[in-house]
Parts: C-alpha cells; structure tokens; sequence
C-alpha cells in the first residue's frame, strides 16, 4: 500500500493543492476506480473528519466493484478506526485476517485496533510482527513506538524512532517521533535540537493539532 510520501511533498499548500486537483478530477471521472482508490489513500493520510467520510465514499465505489481489493479492504478498515467505530473496524479486520495473516498493513490495523482498545502488550504483538516483515515501512514504525511508550519501554521507543530517522531523516513524523522518544529517556537537549529542526522546516505542521503524540494515521 502507498504512503503519504509517496504522494507528494508534505508542506500544507501542497496537500491542499493536490487533493482539489485529484477531487477536480474525479468531478470529469467520478467513477474511475483508480482515481477514488487514489483520492481515499490521500485523504486518509491527510485526514481530518470530512476528508475521512469522503473517503469512505469514495471507497464504496472502488469496492462496488472490486469487493476483494485487498488495499481498499485495509483503507476501510482504517477509515472505520479513524471514525471510532472500533467494532466495524474489528468485524473487517478479522475477515482479512483470515486470508491474510502475514499481511504488514493488516497487521498494522490490528495493532492500532488494541492500541485504541489500551491492549499495549497485544499491539507491540502484532507491530513488532509486521515491522519484521516490512522493516521501511514508517507508519508501522511510529505505531510501534507508541506502543513501546504506552509500556514505558522508553529504551525500545528511542531505538525504533532513531531507525526511522536513519530510514528517512526528511520526514517531518520520523523527526516528531524520535523527539518525544529523546524525551521519553531525559535526553531534553537532544530533544530540543531535534524540535528546533521541525520548526524551521515545516512550521505549519509545528502549529497544527498533528504536533503531538499518538496523531491519528
């Protein structure tokens, strides 16, 4: 499954600009099947709680008619958790896990369900499971580390998000992540320099409601 990064550029103005371009497309094409897919995948990793129920439907479309793409499956899944409706998540979670036990983006939504349910333990289970089988995948990544943090295994927290800022030290989520996990473990000036970093590159991510720990993905 694709990640925001693999979209575009992070800066605000441009998520604006290129989700409007997608949803204009879909305007000429409203049933393109690749097309919604697409503008679901972006509006999730962008998410607010309009941009989550206009996925939703543009997923409706994409599973009307391919009902077992497994992408768009693991897309509603996550647009369910996002909106708190945990058992509908929960419901289609165990239906793909029957048939796709191995699966690092299933898995990934397993994780998060007990991350959500407070089922810590459980949730490092089945993240710590899916990074092995998707070692570069970021969203795995920072879902493990919370889960490490929620155990106060701040030792481990501090080893996983220093392995996603060597991965990609670009990434505005890897820097914020790794930056908690330096406070986690008393190291405040590290910290510090790390927060410095993100300020100066991306200042409006620093001042919205995403500059915090455990932001939905």
């Amino acid at each position: 499954m694709m990640t925001s990064s693999d979209f575009f550029d992070d800066s605000f103005k441009t998520v604006e600009e290129n989700i409007s371009a997608i949803h204009d497309e879909l305007l000429e094409k409203p049933r393109d099947i690749t097309l919604n897919k697409r503008y679901a995948e972006i509006l999730l990793a962008y998410q607010n709680e309009h941009r989550i129920r206009e996925a939703r439907e543009s997923l409706r479309i994409v599973l009307k008619e391919r009902p077992d793409d497994l992408d768009a499956n693991i897309l509603k899944i996550r647009t369910y958790r996002l909106l708190g409706d945990i058992k509908h998540a929960q419901f289609e979670l165990e239906l793909l896990l029957e048939s796709n036990p191995k699966n690092p983006d299933v898995l990934e939504e397993q994780g998060r369900i007990y991350l959500n349910k407070g089922s810590f333990s459980l949730a490092e289970e089945c993240l710590s499971k899916a990074f092995t089988i998707s070692p570069h995948n970021a969203r795995i990544g920072r879902a493990l580390s919370e889960a490490f943090h929620n155990q106060n295994k701040f030792a481990d927290e501090l080893t996983i998000s220093s392995t996603l800022v060597n991965q990609d030290p670009n990434d505005p989520k890897n820097i914020q992540y790794k930056a908690f996990a330096l406070i986690s473990n008393d190291r405040m000036e590290e910290s510090i320099s790390f927060l410095e970093n993100f300020r100066k590159k991306y200042p409006h991510e620093f001042a919205t409601r995403f500059w915090s720990r455990g932001g939905k993905e």
